[in-house]
């Protein structure tokens, strides 16, 4: 059977075509979280496709030798080929995948506030906070908070928790009955106790702020943890501080590079971005980030100010935590420790360092930090439950859980 080039042809344009119009919908509704593997094949189909006919045209003008332009016409072909090929083995094995598309999900740009709620980090379905590590279901609240329902209404001598915090508050890396503020609550073993989670996976310092300002303060916390640990320096570096909550009810973060469609796009362009022009992960180099983070931590004690202030108006009680990632521990370097001393200097705000905790008094390290987090970096259940051992102790030295122990407990709300 004789196969028509023309008809071969002309169906491959209409695959093309439609496919092109399929990625360029999804860029226009989804943006850059709807690129995949096909978008990388069809940029570089797209590239060598132009490059053909350029040469193809140049070749027409400067160059009458059949020989020469059958040979570069297969030396484009066979280049871009090879491209194809990279980028597929690229994408297969995950080489320089960011954190969210090796957890998984699609491309996520840091500057893109599309998922946001409103002024709000939150959920807004049940789901699985999974990696290839673990899986671990999580069912949300009518706040949009993975947790059960509470009610707004104390029972007579309730004492009231409210954690804040990003992936480690929520408990990524855990059941939800293996969360810290859980574990926390089991600890302290008093019938009056309730804590309710208000951690988001992706949350910062700002969000939390908003998040316990606009819409959990109805529940009348007695006590307030924040949660906070150098991913928040990264998040806030992207997002910006107070100045993103618009007047309007959206958020709008700062602007990434105009290159980041090409990053996103292609792994290929990853290994030059990341590799040999040193841009991170944040896509800035090195000396950008330096300059960043200094911003970003003056940032983050201007908000724990803003919850002392709000702590102080409505009558709760303020716990700061800064708790360590797994590499700061095996560094034995930990970011936050100058904003802890200048806490501790200037303010009265309660403050707990986990990283001194962890390492001066459990005695975690190098050897050992694997017993405690996963090799994606969130704490497993062992990990979560030491964390909670830390602010059980911290809350103690406040003078809190004293003060439950004589609490008679009524179940009798008011």
């Amino acid at each position: 059977m004789k196969i028509n080039k023309k008809q071969v042809l002309f169906f491959l344009i209409i695959i093309y075509i439609v496919l092109i119009s399929v990625q360029i919908y999804g860029l226009f509704i989804f943006g850059l979280s709807s690129v995949n593997i096909i978008t990388s094949i069809l940029f570089l189909v797209t590239i060598g496709i132009f490059i053909f006919y350029l040469s193809k045209f140049l070749m027409r003008i400067f160059l009458y030798n059949k020989n020469k332009r059958q040979n570069i016409r297969l030396s484009i072909f066979s280049t871009f080929l090879a491209l194809i090929i990279i980028e597929v083995f690229l994408r297969i094995f995950g080489i320089n995948e960011t954190y969210i598309e090796e957890i998984s999900f699609p491309y996520h740009s840091q500057y893109d506030p599309c998922y946001e709620q409103g002024w709000f980090h939150l959920w807004t379905y049940d789901h699985n906070l999974k990696t290839p590590e673990y899986n671990y279901k999580r069912t949300i609240n009518s706040e949009m908070l993975s947790d059960k329902e509470h009610p707004k209404s104390k029972y007579k001598g309730e004492y009231r928790i409210i954690g804040l915090g990003d992936s480690f508050t929520e408990g990524s890396g855990a059941h939800e009955d293996s969360t810290w503020l859980k574990f926390l609550e089991r600890k302290i073993n008093i019938k009056s106790i309730t804590c309710i989670n208000a951690g988001a996976c992706g949350s910062d310092p700002f969000f939390e702020y908003m998040l316990l300002k606009k819409k959990l303060l109805k529940y009348n916390p007695d006590l307030v943890i924040v949660a906070i640990n150098t991913s928040d320096i990264d998040d806030i570096i992207c997002r910006g501080g107070i100045e993103r909550f618009k007047a309007d009810g959206t958020v709008k973060f700062k602007n990434g590079p105009k290159w980041e469609w090409l990053y996103a796009t292609s792994y290929i362009s990853r290994l030059f971005i990341n590799n040999l022009l040193k841009y991170n992960y944040l896509l800035i180099n090195d000396k950008q980030k330096n300059l960043e983070e200094k911003k970003s931590l003056d940032l983050i004690y201007n908000v724990i100010l803003k919850f002392n202030t709000l702590a102080k108006n409505k009558n709760f009680k303020l716990l700061i935590i800064f708790h360590p990632n797994d590499y700061e521990i095996t560094k034995k370097y930990f970011v936050f420790e100058n904003i802890i001393k200048k806490l501790n200097a200037q303010t009265n705000i309660n403050v707990l360092d986990l990283f001194d905790y962890f390492v001066n008094q459990a005695n975690i390290n190098s050897k050992n930090v694997s017993e405690y987090y996963w090799k994606e970096g969130h704490h497993n259940a062992k990990g979560y439950e030491l964390f909670a051992d830390g602010v059980e102790k911290k809350i103690i030295k406040m003078g809190i859980i004293n003060s439950l122990d004589s609490v008679n407990n009524q179940v009798k709300y008011y």
